[in-house]
């Protein structure tokens, strides 16, 4: 009903949709899933994909973050390339500021969406980070702690402590209604106040698997 919706909208408003950009996508965690039927738009069956990007995020149909990690970190990758090989001879500073400027905003575009729970890909983005500490200052060493001692003299926070400020920043934005996001169906306030007098906690909810939709 609601695809024939969008073919009246589009006929009364001569509006016609590309339908190679249209796809159907079953989203659960169980990998035996599959669909008994298939999706039309004005007569052409729309292709089912594992993933697709939506806003810039890559959602997978098993709600987890592998696809889109290794689509961000393939990116960032290709543009630390560019430094790599453009930027040489120029000074760490120089260098350290075209990672944090041109590299990391695309490990980290609405990572407050997104969130990494597993270690290996937590991981595969801190690999990036390590690799752009030794494009700064062009060593390439395979020594143990060479790369921590640059990233402690880049002075360079940890991927991961961005992503949970990033995550913390939004959740305040939420509780104020500073963002055009509804707090009531989503967070469910504490009937009793904290020991401190806070009123403003809420039950974290609960789930018996590490995805949720």
């Amino acid at each position: 009903n609601d695809l024939d919706a969008l073919s009246k909208w589009e006929r009364d408003w001569q509006m016609a949709f590309n339908i190679e950009k249209c796809h159907t996508m079953c989203i659960s965690t169980r990998r035996a899933v599959e669909l008994g039927y298939s999706y039309t738009l004005n007569n052409h069956t729309l292709e089912r994909v594992h993933h697709h990007s939506y806003l810039g995020v890559l959602l997978s149909d098993d709600l987890k973050w592998a696809s889109h990690v290794a689509h961000v970190t393939s990116s960032a990758n290709q543009t630390l390339g560019v430094i790599r090989r453009n930027f040489r001879t120029a000074s760490v500073e120089c260098k350290s500021r075209l990672y944090c400027s041109l590299v990391r905003p695309k490990l980290e575009y609405a990572n407050s969406a997104w969130y990494p729970y597993l270690q290996k890909d937590k991981h595969r983005l801190d690999m990036v980070q390590r690799s752009a500490a030794r494009v700064c200052y062009n060593n390439y060493l395979r020594e143990p702690g060479v790369v921590t001692n640059m990233l402690s003299e880049l002075e360079w926070p940890s991927l991961e402590g961005r992503r949970t400020l990033s995550r913390m920043s939004m959740f305040h934005r939420v509780v104020n209604g500073t963002v055009d996001i509804e707090r009531e169906p989503y967070l469910i306030p504490l009937t009793r106040t904290s020991r401190n007098g806070n009123s403003k906690r809420f039950l974290r909810p609960h789930s018996n698997c590490n995805q949720h939709a």
